[in-house]
């Protein structure tokens, strides 16, 4: 026999307000509203039942029934409107009412006898904590009624027809309840395996879009490495290249250099002092394009990774240092508004590092001095402190803004030009930088548009760095 479309007519009566997302609160919601109907329908049937047999005893009940009823079918509206936990604490406390008064009223006291099926009723739809204080208030209104006397009445008044209605009465809304439980069982059944379905769809659609994703990932790691691989290929032609252009370029200079000192020497005979004049000049410009060259191949054996230290266990600074002012001297010759002021300790210690690099950095820390000095004081200070050496560069110049000194320390960075004329080339700066780290030590600065500049320099007395490469 099909009972679909009988279920899905009873349905339509109990199913439950839209607003009720929770699937507890709409599976109990569907019961209440099963409870309240069955309860308002038996509830008339058996007043069609007492007034056939006993007319007396229906027409003492039948207000309390009616109104019973009545409110019942109320809360049953108000159920189906959403409003659950009012409808399931009124319907409750209706039965609660109705059950402990009727008996005083009718001076029936079959009554009480449903008050297991309210409390069956009370753990079905409220907490268990409600369900404690409903049981408890029962018996004691139970308890008061009794020893008043209200309800002592003789036992034969509890006669066998009402147990009978009773159980009957209690037997089917249980067998209605059981029903309904199990179609809500079957219908949490079929939730649960439309979610499953629902689930494994969606981790099957998550496995294809992961390994998809994967395929994608892979095939664009697989392509950048490629790429990769082609620019730093690509890069190590162009370094070889413009490395093999610097020493092309070098190596004529050198004997261009090496020639022209010669004659303005005299070496090679007497010249005129306007032709000694020229040839100094020349000298100049040759040196300076000789160390702009040989900064280019700095900077290039630096971003390939193979600029070395040649370091030595024990430098002496008390030899270095009198070349490094002597050239600084030199570079301020004739430029008298400039002071060039030393602070040097005395016997200051030997130190494990490159002399010949160590005595670069200090002469591109002061030729940049000389260069963005127009007039004041040029300071260099070497300091001993414990198990470190400590070098200050300091100028009067016209000082480095906040936004450049982030970048100063990397090649190709200048100073604004519009700010500050013949900026350079940016590359001095970086080489020094790389060569104090390589040392295992720090170079920073402190400066300020206008107020000049301090580079300071920290280096360990014995570096551990005795072959260095490129910091990455």
């Amino acid at each position: 026999m099909n009972l679909q479309p009988t279920t899905r007519i009873a349905d339509l009566f109990v199913e439950p307000h839209a607003t009720i997302t929770n699937a507890d609160q709409r599976r109990k919601a569907r019961v209440l509203a099963v409870l309240m109907l069955t309860l308002a329908g038996s509830a008339l049937f058996l007043m069609a039942v007492l007034s056939i047999r006993n007319i007396e005893i229906a027409q003492a009940s039948a207000p309390a029934v009616l109104v019973g009823v009545s409110v019942v079918l109320l809360l049953y509206i108000s159920n189906r409107f959403g409003y659950y936990q009012v409808s399931a604490y009124g319907f409750i406390a209706l039965n609660f009412v109705m059950l402990h008064s009727i008996p005083v009223f009718t001076g029936n006291v079959g009554w009480l006898l449903f008050t297991p099926m309210m409390m069956i009723f009370t753990l079905i739809l409220l907490p268990l904590q409600a369900t404690l204080v409903v049981y408890l208030l029962s018996i004691a209104v139970q308890t008061i009624l009794g020893s008043t006397g209200i309800i002592n009445l003789p036992a034969p008044e509890l006669t066998t027809f009402t147990s009978v209605v009773v159980l009957l009465l209690t037997g089917a809304i249980m067998v209605i309840a059981a029903h309904f439980r199990d179609n809500l069982d079957r219908d949490l059944r079929a939730e649960i395996e439309d979610l499953q379905q629902k689930l494994c769809a969606a981790e099957t659609e998550i496995d294809r879009r992961v390994e998809e994703r994967t395929r994608d990932l892979r095939s664009a790691k697989e392509q950048a490495e490629f790429e990769l691989t082609r620019v730093r290929q690509h890069e190590q032609k162009k370094m070889q290249a413009l490395s093999s252009l610097s020493h092309q370029l070098r190596t004529p200079l050198n004997s261009m250099l090496n020639f022209t000192e010669f004659v303005h020497l005299e070496m090679l005979g007497p010249i005129s002092e306007q032709q000694k004049d020229a040839l100094g000049k020349s000298l100049d410009s040759s040196r300076v394009l000789l160390g702009l060259i040989n900064n280019v191949l700095d900077i290039i054996k630096i971003e390939a990774g193979t600029m070395r230290l040649f370091a030595e266990p024990q430098v002496d600074l008390n030899a270095l240092l009198p070349e490094v002012v002597a050239t600084t001297q030199a570079l301020l010759h004739d430029r008298p508004n400039i002071e060039f002021v030393t602070d040097l300790d005395e016997n200051l210690p030997l130190v494990a590092g490159d002399a010949r690099r160590l005595s670069q950095t200090l002469n591109i820390l002061l030729a940049n001095a000389c260069k963005f000095t127009l007039k004041g004081t040029i300071t260099l200070s070497v300091k001993h402190r414990r198990d470190q050496l400590l070098v200050c560069v300091s100028d009067t110049g016209v000082g480095i803004a906040p936004e450049e000194q982030a970048r100063i320390f990397k090649p190709f960075q200048k100073l604004d030009q519009s700010r500050v004329y013949n900026a350079g080339t940016g590359l001095s700066l970086a080489i020094a930088h790389w060569i104090v780290t390589a040392h295992g030590g720090t170079l920073t600065v402190e400066s300020a548009v206008g107020e000049g500049a301090a580079f300071f320099v920290t280096l360990p007395i014995q570096s551990s760095v005795l072959d260095a490469v490129s910091p990455a």
